[in-house]
């Protein structure tokens, strides 16, 4: 299955902005978003609902940032909520949990650069207590590599993570995977979605 795919039609040039305001509308299921007087639909035609205000506050405001064309490629956390709702690859929660299990001994902070000392002591100081907490919040004992060969992650380690991911809804982990491929990493991902670090901190 295709993974990290955000679901946004794509168009030989930017489509023309045909509304002229956004707005929110909560309902019995959930908040939609309404541009003009037309609810929002996914690309497949699905109602565009979601669980909480901010969220879909978020995704108006998108919509509303754009001037006189739609720039999609611009709009990721439209383009997230699209991919969350069609789930256009037809995952399964397996097929992601598994996914998200792969990064465990491919993170980039589990390979720390062992050229430049200086890059090297900024790693150890930045990355290795993000790395302490991970362990401690999943009881796993994840290692860093000194070299190319990949950590070595054991079963039980898999298993542990695995049980606190298989927790979540489809939509939830595909916001995971999206966290993962996009800092390389389900250390600095889990961190940052638990407050554990910034996502200024993670992206430096």
């Amino acid at each position: 299955p295709a993974f990290g795919v955000l679901f946004f039609p794509t168009a030989a040039s930017p489509p023309k902005r045909f509304y002229k305001k956004t707005s929110v509308l909560s309902g019995g299921g959930g908040y939609e978003v309404v541009l003009d007087h037309r609810k929002l639909k996914t690309p497949k035609g699905t109602p565009f609902v979601v669980r909480n205000d901010p969220l879909a506050i978020a995704v108006a405001t998108e919509f509303d940032a754009q001037k006189e064309h739609i720039e999609r490629s611009r709009m990721h956390l439209s383009a997230l909520c699209f991919t969350a709702i069609d789930n256009p690859n037809d995952l399964s929660k397996l097929d992601m949990v598994n996914y998200l299990l792969s990064f465990l001994a491919t993170s980039t902070d589990m390979y720390p650069l062992q050229d430049e000392t200086d890059l090297q002591d900024l790693q150890v100081n930045e990355w290795d207590p993000v790395i302490a907490w991970f362990n401690q919040r999943f009881q796993t004992n994840l290692q860093k590599t000194m070299n190319i060969t990949p950590p070595q992650v054991s079963e039980e380690d898999k298993m542990r993570v695995a049980k606190h991911f298989q927790s979540y809804s489809l939509e939830t982990l595909h916001g995971f995977i999206f966290a993962v491929d996009t800092l390389k990493s389900i250390i600095l991902a889990c961190a940052v979605i638990e407050q554990m670090l910034t996502v200024e901190k993670a992206v430096t």
